[in-house]
């Protein structure tokens, strides 16, 4: 619209300043302004069509987005408590002696559908790192390596650890390495060395 007064003003303004204002002059008059609107709609149309792709390829990149992290940006709350749960474990895994239990009642079956034969049942440490195991049940109980369809895998055997006692081993190599109670073998737990 800005363009079409433009080539108006123009050719009014050629009139009124003396040009020769004769009807077959104006299409050689014109033809200058005509080309010059033409330029410029071609140069629109070539933006146009470009920010036409860009939206494309935006849209594109948004329907990418990997589906944990589209959940992650809907759920801010459990995300973060995640992640700090996460840091938690690190954090924890850095530390020279870890502890776990064998709680109180671990003797009778039961606390393997909470996972809690053991507490915690699995723990994550670095190389290196010490792990206490302490007796808080009034039964005897093991601290053996491997599983119990398997059998002792030979890695670390507690023997009997009675009531108040304790059993350490350093685990200086990497793994994952499960244990049980040779007693009670629904007492599982597993230790992962990074």
């Amino acid at each position: 619209m800005a363009v079409a007064i433009g080539v108006v003003a123009v050719f009014l303004g050629f009139t009124a300043t003396g040009g020769s204002g004769s009807p077959s002059d104006i299409p050689q008059q014109v033809e200058p302004a005509i080309k010059q609107v033409e330029v410029i709609r071609e140069d629109l149309e070539t933006k146009a069509e470009k920010i036409k792709e860009a939206a494309e390829e935006t849209k594109e990149k948004i329907e990418k987005i990997p589906k944990d992290t589209a959940e992650i940006l809907a759920e801010p709350k459990e995300a973060t408590e995640k992640g700090l749960q996460k840091l938690e474990e690190l954090a924890s895994a850095k530390a020279s002696i870890r502890k776990v239990s064998m709680p109180e009642g671990t003797a009778v079956p039961g606390c393997e559908k909470d996972n809690l034969c053991y507490d915690p049942a699995h723990l994550i440490i670095f190389t290196g790192t010490e792990v206490i195991w302490k007796n808080d049940d009034t039964a005897a109980h093991t601290v053996t390596s491997g599983s119990p369809q398997k059998g002792p895998s030979g890695v670390f055997d507690s023997s009997l650890v009675l009531a108040d006692g304790t059993f350490t081993y350093k685990f200086d190599s990497a793994g994952v390495f499960d244990y049980f109670c040779m007693v009670h073998p629904w007492m599982v737990g597993t230790v992962t060395v990074e």
